[in-house]
Order: C-alpha cells, then structure tokens, then sequence
C-alpha cells in the first residue's frame, strides 16, 4: 500500500518489489511442497521407477547449489563412488537431494564447505548431503521431519517447515529411509539410503 501511495519514492517502489518477489517466491514453494505432501499422502502420486546411476543425480544436484553456495563465501565437493545403481523416480529423487542440498547451503557456516556424496554400502545406496555449520541441537533432532517443524535457524531464514517431511516421504515410497547425524558447532549429515541395485550391463 505504502509503494502504491504519493509518498513513495522510485527507491521505495524498488524495494517493495523485491521483496515482494521474494515472498511471492517463497509462498510458491509452500504451496508445492503442501501440494506434494497431499498427494503422497492421499496415494495419488505416481511414481516413474527406473534403474539410474545415483552419481549422475549426484552431480546435477551439487552443480544446481554452485552458485547459491558462491554467494555465502561456500564450498562445494562432490564425492562420488560409483556407478551406484538404484530403482528410483528420477524426477522426485532429485528434489529431494536437492532439498537437502539447498538446507545446508541455506543453513550450513557462511564460508564453510557442502559436500554431495553417492555411494553404496552394506547392500545399500546411499546419497549424502554434508555441512560444516552450527549442527542441529539435541532438543530440536527428534523433531526435525515433523510438519512445519522450525527450529530457531528455520524460522530466522523464513523456512516453513515442510522440506525435511518431504525428503523422508519420497525416500519410504522408494523402499528407502533418511539418516541424520549432527553435533552442535561441527555439522550436520543428511542420508538417504534405498534399496541396491544390480549394476547394468
């Protein structure tokens, strides 16, 4: 109303529409993201399974964080041990690693380091998402994948509580489950591991 009225200035009506813009972005990822919750939840979710290489997954989801990661002063590493074979939707896989990887670039030390992983162990693929940034506090870690769940970092960044939800949504509806593993002060370690596949010829 204020960038709409006499008193503002161009200066003022710029800084509106950024802002704006960034809300109206924002809200738009809320809506997905409920949209895709209500849809897996209601069984209406159809999921395309085929046998992909997870380190390529691997490398288009570190090479989409790149320039977010540039912007806070961050590293960004792919590790990659492969090929690793999986049976998975490619498409909603990928949001989910890429979920993971924009938290850690998001919430990870300004200057620190993300590294992207893909690797099998014990029969099992796995894709990692690792930062070096402040670690999730014990109180704050069971409670991490709940719905619109916000820790103190959460809410100061304007998350909404939803991306963790759908990151262990879609890895059970690949036969799959999330791990976590954090220490205040040194980081955090988001897997997702699924179910092996043998390797193609």
């Amino acid at each position: 109303d204020f960038a709409l009225s006499d008193l503002a200035t161009p200066e003022d009506r710029m800084e509106a529409l950024r802002d704006i813009h960034l809300r109206a972005g924002q809200m738009s990822t809320l809506i997905n993201r409920l949209l895709a919750l209500t849809r897996m939840d209601a069984g209406q979710t159809r999921v395309d399974l085929e046998t992909i290489d997870l380190c390529d997954l691997a490398e288009v989801v570190a090479a989409q964080i790149e320039d977010g990661a540039a912007e806070r002063g961050m590293t960004v590493a792919l590790s990659l041990d492969g090929p690793v074979w999986a049976r998975c939707d490619q498409t909603m896989l990928t949001q989910a690693l890429l979920n993971l990887a924009e938290n850690a670039v998001k919430y990870g030390r300004e200057g620190g380091h993300v590294r992207v992983a893909a690797f099998a162990r014990d029969g099992e693929a796995r894709l990692v998402v690792e930062d070096d940034g402040p670690g999730i506090s014990p109180e704050a870690m069971p409670h991490i994948f709940e719905r619109f769940y916000q820790g103190d970092r959460s809410r100061q960044a304007g998350g909404a509580g939803l991306g963790l939800s759908l990151v262990r949504l879609i890895a059970r509806l690949h036969g799959g489950r999330v791990e976590v593993e954090s220490a205040l002060g040194e980081g955090s370690r988001f897997t997702i591991v699924l179910p092996l596949e043998a390797g193609e010829n």
